[in-house]
């Protein structure tokens, strides 16, 4: 008989529970398939070199300037936003927060994205169940709107931005000046040149460069001339295509020679001195090799990771190739 009741027992819990757990995995499946369909399809139109400014479509409409979006690709989190500006279908919206850098490196123009308007945190706590195989408990997460505030200019700011989405810019190249030598004929000289460029105004650059080199056996032989090359400039510049950047500029070269040796009487030379013409000679040929001169060009500049860039100036001061610096 007790047996029996044992056996009654079991059929009756099990059946209870079964049902139950059942209808448990159907809700839970329910509410995350719900979730995926509630969400928000749109795409990315462009991306700014530095990748923190994004332009995305928003044809549904479905979120207005100043609120915090989330960017999923096929239903996982790559990144938290917020919208800039909207206009005329598509939004111009600032990265605050990178979640997946796997994913991240997928955002590219063109790509298919979904969209979550407003807090995000059920949607990081689902994803961490899945991931873990394990309901966790809950811990409250503040949302954004806690703790930033973001004034009007600000949101003007970002999305009026130039193309570098910073204004103060360093480079440090390598390059060739065309110069004299010792027969009063052009020759090329190397030089390294240091470089500051400041964001005036959207995409208009004035900037300093400067470079410093000491060239051997001239103006004669045994003498030394060291050149400053100091060249200011103003630029204007365009994106072209794959990520490509050109900068058109002009500015103004002052090519200084300091050859302190020039025109003077070597005193170690017995019996054979430099007559008074070729002296003469010397201190004209340094003279000669002196610029004063507007001069025009265009700097190529190819971002890298962000921040950084390849960069080659073409133009009449200078060629060279290096690195920059977004600061």
């Amino acid at each position: 008989m007790i047996k029996k009741i044992l056996i009654l027992c079991i059929l009756v819990f099990s059946h209870s529970t079964f049902p139950q757990s059942v209808m448990d995995t159907l809700a839970e499946e329910d509410e995350i398939d719900t979730e995926m369909t509630s969400l928000i399809s749109e795409r990315v139109e462009k991306i700014s070199p530095n990748r923190k400014i994004f332009i995305i479509s928003n044809e549904n409409q479905s979120f207005n300037r100043g609120d915090f979006i989330s960017l999923l690709i096929s239903g996982k989190l790559v990144a938290r936003a917020l919208v800039a500006k909207t206009k005329e279908g598509i939004a111009g919206v600032k990265i605050l927060k990178i979640y997946n850098l796997s994913l991240w490196k997928r955002m590219k123009k063109g790509r298919e994205i979904q969209i979550i308007r407003g807090d995000d945190s059920y949607y990081q706590k689902r994803e961490k169940r899945k991931k873990k195989g394990e309901i966790e408990d809950e811990v409250a997460e503040k949302d954004l709107f806690d703790k930033t505030i973001i004034s009007e200019d600000y949101l003007e700011d970002d999305i009026t931005e130039g193309i570098f989405r910073t204004n103060n810019m360093i480079s440090i190249t390598y390059g060739w000046f065309q110069g004299l030598d010792s027969l009063n004929e052009n020759a090329w000289y190397t030089q390294i040149n240091f470089q500051y460029q400041y964001q005036a105004w959207r995409n208009l650059f004035v900037g300093l460069d400067f470079g410093m080199n000491t060239v051997q056996d001239f103006p004669s032989k045994g003498l030394d001339t060291r050149y400053y090359n100091i060249v200011p400039k103003v630029k204007y510049t365009f994106e072209v295509f794959w990520g490509l950047i050109i900068q058109p500029y002009v500015g103004w070269q002052f090519l200084v020679a300091d050859s302190p040796g020039a025109g003077q009487p070597d005193s170690n030379t017995s019996g054979n001195e430099t007559s008074p013409i070729q002296l003469q000679y010397e201190l004209d040929l340094v003279d000669n090799s002196e610029k004063s001169m507007i001069v025009v060009g265009v700097t190529l500049v190819q971002p890298i990771v962000p921040g950084w860039n390849l960069k080659a100036d073409l133009g009449m001061d200078i060629f060279s190739i290096g690195v920059g610096l977004e600061i």
